[in-house]
């Protein structure tokens, strides 16, 4: 009577499971790249949602003081009309200043803004960084009052 081969059944079981698990292995790891890309288009959603809400914030605000700069400007030149002639010519300059800064954040976008700051800062670094100083100082000071 022959004796079974207990040896390569063992290692045909061997291999059947070696096989299973790394089928099983691969379904995991196919699974985690789903839900990984899954999660990275979600974040991505929700950034682009973010971006969408912060740049319709900041177009808000620069509407809003673009009007409330042109406001300034024709409450300056009402102001002026019943005085002096001397005041009379400063309060229009002011006003037309005003209407001409609001003019600019009405057209400009932000990105555009920025740019012309950067440019300006670099042809006139100095003043730019007495400018920073003070308004740094000023805000140190304000904050300083109100604690």
């Amino acid at each position: 009577m022959a004796k079974p081969d207990t040896g390569s059944q063992w290692q045909g079981g061997f291999n059947e499971g070696a096989a299973k698990a790394a089928e099983g292995m691969e379904d995991f790891a196919n699974q985690a790249k789903d839900k990984a890309s899954e999660f990275a288009n979600q974040a991505k959603d929700k950034a682009s949602q973010f971006a969408r809400s912060a740049e319709q914030k900041m177009e808000d605000g620069r509407r809003s003081t673009a009007d409330a700069l042109a406001g300034s400007a024709s409450s300056i030149r009402s102001a002026g009309e019943s005085t002096g002639e001397a005041v009379k010519t400063f309060t229009r300059k002011t006003a037309d200043g005003l209407d001409c800064s609001a003019s600019y954040v009405r057209d400009k976008g932000f990105n555009d803004m920025m740019s012309d700051v950067t440019d300006v800062v670099k042809r006139n670094p100095a003043p730019a960084l007495l400018c920073a100083a003070a308004l740094g100082f000023l805000a140190g000071a304000s904050m300083r009052r109100y604690r």
